[in-house]
């Protein structure tokens, strides 16, 4: 590796872990609590995701009863559907409608042993084709699990990921 490479490695380990020791408070609690958990569920998973109404990265742990993986691959990275379920409060719901996050629809609530009503949502991460390109892009589907109503769906991918192949000289193939 040349000196420019070795730099710019440093600059960006540097960075992540500022990242992963500063900008993200809740990351230190949640790993002394997934050290503690692993060894005696045996399995955890850990959700590091924007957050915009924080406006920033977040980290939160989920537990494996909230947590589906596909089991037809071999490999969990090859896995076409992961989904995680979680449980939102009234205001965090009005919230995330409010802001255009979910659709404004009607969703059937559960109520805790206080009275306050809570929603169970499912955070679908899957592979789905919604422009009949014949390429199954990354999205993210949101519903909620009581009623199986969609809220959201969202691209897990940005304009700056996409690698875009043109050929001009072929009139089979358009651009963007």
């Amino acid at each position: 590796m040349d000196d420019d490479k070795q730099k710019r490695a440093d600059r960006v380990c540097s960075h992540i872990n500022w990242q992963l020791t500063e900008e993200i408070e809740e990351w230190p609690e949640n790993m002394d609590k997934l050290l503690m958990v692993l060894p005696i569920v045996g399995c955890v998973f850990r959700v590091t995701q924007w957050d915009d109404n924080a406006g920033r990265i977040i980290d939160t742990l989920a537990m494996p009863d909230r947590v589906t993986i596909d089991n037809n691959p071999n490999n969990p990275d090859w896995a076409r559907r992961i989904s995680i379920d979680v449980t939102v409060t009234q205001n965090e719901c009005i919230a995330k409608k409010m802001a255009g996050v979910w659709r404004d629809v009607e969703m059937q609530a559960s109520e805790t042993a206080q009275g306050e009503k809570i929603y169970n949502i499912v955070h679908m991460h899957t592979l789905a084709d919604l422009d009949d390109g014949e390429y199954e892009e990354p999205y993210i589907l949101t519903f909620c699990k009581d009623d199986w109503k969609l809220l959201a769906i969202t691209p897990r991918f940005d304009k700056d990921s996409l690698v875009i192949s043109y050929d001009p000289n072929n009139p089979d193939d358009s651009y963007l």
